[in-house]
């Protein structure tokens, strides 16, 4: 068994272990890869749970989800997020957070549509209801267009699913 010097403290050390056993800094276990799983797997439920939780309230429809019954964009999601899953449970550390990416774009997109569809209705509501009778009862029903708590899922469970390998690194880098 070959001996070689360590570059750092110059003591004779095996060519067969990689760090050095002299002047191994005291520290805490490596993270693995397990930290970044176990913050994908968390981002991904959050971001499931998200898809099927409320994201908007419309007078007489009722709540709407980001998946809308397999029409909407949370389809997408949903099918990035079980791609994620898979390559997280794989150990794939990267491939998850790019996942994570493409759902937190196609979240804001939604969620910018959706803002700006609302002002839209809100705004035609009012235009088309000028010196109607009703024009009260149209203004509530206008009025009761609502961003719902789904959102804020959604965009929490995106975040954390695109930052999960960087978990590991603050971990390590912790004293």
């Amino acid at each position: 068994m070959p001996f070689i010097n360590c570059i750092i403290c110059g003591k004779p050390r095996s060519d067969k272990i990689e760090v050095c056993p002299f002047c191994k800094p005291e520290s805490k276990p490596e993270p693995t890869s397990a930290h970044t799983t176990i913050a994908a797997l968390i981002g991904i439920g959050i971001l499931v749970v998200g898809s099927f939780a409320p994201v908007i309230q419309i007078p007489i429809v009722g709540a709407l989800t980001y998946v809308n019954n397999g029409q909407g964009d949370g389809v997408v999601v949903l099918t990035l997020a079980a791609i994620a899953l898979v390559t997280a449970l794989l150990k794939m550390v990267r491939i998850p957070a790019y996942s994570g990416l493409i759902s937190l774009l196609i979240i804001l997109y939604g969620y910018f549509t959706t803002v700006d569809r609302i002002a839209g209705a809100k705004a035609t509501a009012q235009a088309s209801l000028q010196g109607n009778p009703f024009a009260a009862l149209g203004e509530m029903a206008s009025q009761s267009l609502q961003l719902q708590w789904g959102w804020g899922l959604l965009f929490v469970g995106s975040i954390l699913l695109t930052i999960s390998p960087l978990i590991a690194k603050a971990i390590k880098t912790q004293p």
